[in-house]
């Protein structure tokens, strides 16, 4: 069950269950998350530990029926590069523009590779936006954080953005303030006393 989320956008029905299909059988982690409760199918060693990190209670996705009429706001499939890559070219086929995807490698737990579908219309600037809003606080006065291109647009919309030594190019050259640090050194610590609350 869901607690009443500040906003909540599912994924296309049918291209939810289309991409879910043609990356059910191929070994891949395959994890559908709805509000504050998840379903995952072949976590691994390698992956549950890295989802587990950020995804909480994530049960298990035995039978791919359960998730019909299930208004998932984000499917993640994690494998190699290889099984990402192809993937991520079906999922152009089935999804045709009816949700949002996105394929990138893991920066903490490189060489796992990650395949994101998301609602079209939706982002982490949007949703950002949306937190803002419902908190009475104004995007200028909101200090964003990120590593990779999905970032951008929560960047763009953010008063302020920090991004960890170890983001992607793109980032670094867009951030307000690069912290010396890396994800795994403390980076999200030294922007916030940094750019928060002006620690030299």
């Amino acid at each position: 069950n869901c607690r009443k989320p500040i906003f909540h956008a599912p994924i296309h029905a049918e291209s939810s269950m289309a991409v879910t299909r043609a990356s059910w059988d191929t070994g891949c982690t395959i994890v559908h998350v709805n509000c504050d409760s998840a379903l995952g199918r072949n976590l691994t060693e390698l992956t549950a530990p890295a989802l587990n990190s950020w995804i909480v209670n994530i049960a298990p996705l035995d039978d791919i029926e359960i998730i019909t009429g299930m208004e998932s706001s984000t499917i993640l499939i994690v494998g190699n590069e290889a099984e990402i890559t192809a993937l991520n070219r079906r999922a152009e086929e089935l999804i045709r523009g009816k949700a949002l995807q996105y394929s990138f490698p893991s920066i903490r737990y490189f060489p796992m590779h990650y395949l994101e579908i998301r609602a079209a219309g939706t982002s982490k600037g949007a949703g950002l936006m949306k937190l803002a809003e419902h908190l009475g606080i104004k995007p200028a006065e909101v200090l964003a954080i990120g590593d990779y291109v999905n970032d951008i647009e929560m960047a763009q919309m953010a008063g302020s953005f920090g991004a960890p030594a170890n983001a992607r190019p793109e980032i670094i050259e867009i951030a307000d303030y690069v912290s010396p640090f890396t994800n795994d050194e403390g980076a999200v610590s030294d922007i916030i006393e940094k750019m928060f609350f002006g620690v030299s």
